[in-house]
C-alpha cells in the first residue's frame, strides 16, 4: 500500500500527461489487485460475512429477510456457498467486488478520454483499501451509477435509468443521487422504471420464500450509517457524548430533508460535477457515516479534477488503514495503543472532512 501511495502522488503531481494506452492501465489494475489479494487473503468485513449468512439462510428457506438491501446479497451468496469447494468463499467475492472496480476504470476512460485519469482511479488507495482489501461491494452499485451517467451524459435516457436501478437493487445509495439525472430528464415520466429491479427482486423474493414485502422493505428503510465518529457528530459527540436517541433521530430527518431540498434546488451545468457536488454536501452534514462510502466520492472527484483532491486522497489513505487495521490483520489492541491509533484516526477523519469543506467551496462546481 506504502507503493501504490507513493506511487498516486507521483501520479497527481505529474504536469505532462502520461500516454499510455487504456489496455495496459486495465492489465496493470488487475495485476495490481491480484497482487494484493495474494498479500491480504484473510483480510475480512462484515459485509463478507454478511454475505455468506444471508446465503445460508437462503438455502435453508428460512422465512426471515437477512438483510440491509434488496434482495441481492442473498442470491450472490447462495452461489459463492455453492462454489466453495472450488473457490475460498472470501476471495471469490472480493474477485467478484474487484471485477466491477475495473469495469468503472474503463468507464473513467470513456467519460473523460483521459488513460491517464482512469490509470489514478486504478492506483488510488482509496478504494483498494475499501474493495480489495477490506472486501466491501461498494464497487458494484457504484459501477451502475456511473454506467447510468455514462448513458445519460451519451442520450441514452432509458438505459441510464434501468442502470440506476440495477444500482439500486444492489444497494439504495444510487437513488440518493438520481434527482439530478431526473432533473435533466427530457421525458421524465420513464424516471418511474427506477423502480423496476427492486420492486422486481422483492416480489421474486416473497414468492419463493414466502417472506413479506413489508419485512424486505423496512430494513431497507431504517438502514444508516453510525453516529458520532464523523464531522459534525465527531464533534457534538464530543462535548454531548450520551446524545438522547430522539434527537439523533430529529437530527437524521432534518439532514435528509436538506440533503433532497439541495438536491432538488441547486444548479449545475456539468452532470459529473453536479454530483459530486451533491456526494459533497452529503458527506458534509450527514449525521451518519461508514468509512467505505468514501469509495463512492473517488470516480466523480477524479473526473471533476477538483483542487484538494491531492490533499483528500493522501489523508483518506491513512485514514482508513487506522479504521481498518484490526480487520486486515486480525489483531485486537487495547490500553495507549489503542487510544493513540484511535485518537489518530479522530484527527485524520476531521481533517478529512475540512478538506471535503474546501472542495465544496470551490467555484468552478
Amino acid at each position: 500500500m506504502f507503493f501504490l501511495f507513493i506511487l498516486l502522488i507521483l501520479l497527481f503531481f505529474t504536469k505532462k500527461k502520461i500516454k499510455i494506452n487504456i489496455f495496459y492501465v486495465l492489465v496493470i489494475s488487475v495485476l495490481v489487485r491480484a497482487l494484493i489479494l495474494l498479500v491480504f487473503p484473510k483480510s475480512q468485513s462484515e459485509d463478507l460475512l454478511s454475505f455468506l449468512t444471508s446465503g445460508e439462510i437462503l438455502i435453508s428457506r428460512k422465512p426471515i429477510y437477512p438483510t440491509l438491501y434488496f434482495p441481492f446479497m442473498p442470491y450472490l451468496g447462495l452461489i459463492v456457498l455453492k462454489l466453495k469447494t472450488i473457490i475460498n468463499p472470501l476471495i471469490f467475492l472480493k474477485i467478484f467486488f474487484s471485477l466491477f472496480d475495473v469495469a468503472i476504470i474503463y468507464l473513467i476512460y470513456l467519460i473523460s478520454n483521459s488513460s491517464q485519469l482512469a490509470l489514478i482511479y486504478g492506483l488510488n488507495p482509496v478504494t483498494l483499501l475499501n474493495t480489495t482489501i477490506h472486501g466491501q461491494f461498494d464497487t458494484i452499485p457504484l459501477f451502475f451509477l456511473v454506467l447510468g451517467v455514462y448513458l445519460f451524459i451519451k442520450k441514452k435516457e432509458i438505459f441510464s435509468i434501468l442502470s440506476l436501478s440495477m444500482g439500486i437493487y444492489t444497494k439504495t445509495w444510487p437513488f440518493l443521487f438520481s434527482p439530478l439525472i431526473l432533473r435533466k430528464l427530457k421525458n421524465k415520466w420513464i424516471f418511474i422504471l427506477v423502480a423496476l429491479f427492486p420492486l422486481v427482486s422483492v416480489l421474486f423474493y416473497w414468492k419463493l420464500n414466502g417472506v413479506n414485502p413489508i419485512q424486505i422493505l423496512i430494513p431497507i428503510k431504517n438502514y444508516r450509517g453510525l453516529y458520532g465518529f464523523w464531522g459534525i457528530t465527531e464533534i457534538t459527540n464530543f462535548f454531548w457524548p450520551k446524545f438522547d436517541g430522539s434527537w439523533i433521530q430529529l437530527m437524521r430527518r432534518i439532514f435528509l430533508i436538506s440533503f433532497l431540498i439541495y438536491s432538488l434546488t441547486f444548479q449545475f451545468k456539468e452532470m459529473i460535477k453536479g454530483i459530486s457536488k451533491q456526494m459533497l454536501f452529503f458527506f458534509i452534514f450527514t449525521i451518519t457515516f461508514g468509512v467505505q462510502w468514501l469509495t463512492w466520492l473517488i470516480p466523480f472527484l477524479i473526473l471533476s479534477k477538483v483542487k484538494y483532491q491531492k490533499i483528500f486522497f493522501s489523508l483518506a489513505t491513512f485514514y482508513l488503514a487506522l479504521a481498518y487495521y484490526h480487520n486486515v490483520y486480525n489483531i485486537s489492541l487495547t490500553g495507549p495503543t489503542f487510544y493513540y491509533l484511535d485518537s489518530l484516526r479522530k484527527v485524520l477523519g476531521l481533517a478529512v472532512w475540512l478538506i471535503m469543506i474546501l472542495m465544496f467551496r470551490q467555484k468552478n462546481f
